[in-house]
């Protein structure tokens, strides 16, 4: 996918997303209350479920209308779930082996490889930001928001396109 001028819409995904860059620059964006700088090519990036990702119309002018990134959106009943979702500590993660393979694996969806196959590898990456860069499902983590800051949230999710 090749990102275009303007082409950074706020977004709301009810899976995991999981993008890799290959070259050019995509600009910050707003994630978890907080601007996160631009992914650099050959790191990993993971947005959890139900989270609000936008782009500053001034954080566009930082994107150079080249990125070149792939991306990844996982159900998230796909991942081990327990007690809870695996949370993550970090958005972008300098994990060269998993962009190697997350970079296979759409080679391969491309390209038309056995359907086994290509579900095998997708289970192997799936542990491996797990094993990595996760906590374990239930396990209590410093991004869990009081029940209030939820509601507000929620309410705020449910009217992205309008002027709060």
């Amino acid at each position: 996918m090749r990102v275009a001028d303007g082409d950074f819409p706020t977004v709301v995904n009810s899976g995991y997303t999981v993008k890799i860059t290959h070259g050019g620059s995509a600009p910050p964006f707003q994630y978890l209350g907080r601007t996160q700088g631009s992914p650099v090519p050959g790191a990993v990036t993971v947005i959890e479920p139900h989270e609000v990702v936008s782009c500053l119309d001034q954080d566009k002018t930082a994107a150079d209308g080249q990125a070149i990134v792939q991306l990844m959106f996982i159900d998230a009943d796909l991942m081990p779930v327990g007690t809870g979702r695996p949370r993550f500590h970090e958005v972008t993660y300098p994990d060269r082996s998993l962009f190697n393979g997350i970079t296979a694996l759409h080679r391969g969806l491309a390209h038309g490889e056995d359907e086994l196959d290509l579900e095998s590898s997708l289970i192997h990456l799936l542990t491996v930001p797990l094993a990595r860069h996760a906590d374990a499902p239930g396990a209590v983590s410093p991004t869990l928001r009081p029940r209030a800051l939820r509601q507000v949230r929620e309410m705020l999710h449910s009217q992205l396109s309008s002027n709060i």
